[in-house]
């Protein structure tokens, strides 16, 4: 079955259709289960969404077109887990900057999200 993409009447792609870059909750070292799971993300190559709190209560997104930087940590403890911090500034007025931690494989991640801020530009003036 070919994928559905959802566009709006002018024709523009839905950030639901675009590349999905990482979907998942923040998980713990000791893969501790559910309880650990209070943030969801969903990135894709057009938006960052972020739901959070007991129940996803609030819910962020962010164009990937208004990120501006990239930035990447990792403690030695993130390290020997496997996991880093990545902080994202943003023109959004709503959230100026972005914290993502507690991902599996952040380094590769990390250069996902680089690249979709490098194209979202160019991707935001075709559409």
């Amino acid at each position: 079955m070919p994928d559905a993409q959802a566009t709006n009447p002018k024709g523009i792609t839905s950030a639901r259709s675009a590349p999905v870059l990482y979907e998942g909750g923040v998980s713990c070292c000791g893969d501790c289960g559910d309880f650990c799971h209070q943030t969801h993300y969903r990135i894709t190559t057009q938006s960052i969404e972020v739901s959070s709190g007991v129940c996803c209560k609030s819910v962020e997104h962010i164009e990937m077109w208004r990120v501006k930087d990239v930035g990447y940590s990792q403690t030695c403890f993130d390290a020997c887990c496997g996991y880093g911090t990545i902080v994202l500034d943003t023109n959004d007025t709503s959230v100026s900057q972005l914290t993502i931690r507690g991902v599996k494989n952040s380094r590769e991640l990390y250069a996902k999200l680089r690249d979709a801020m490098i194209n979202a530009p160019r991707m935001r003036m075709e559409n």
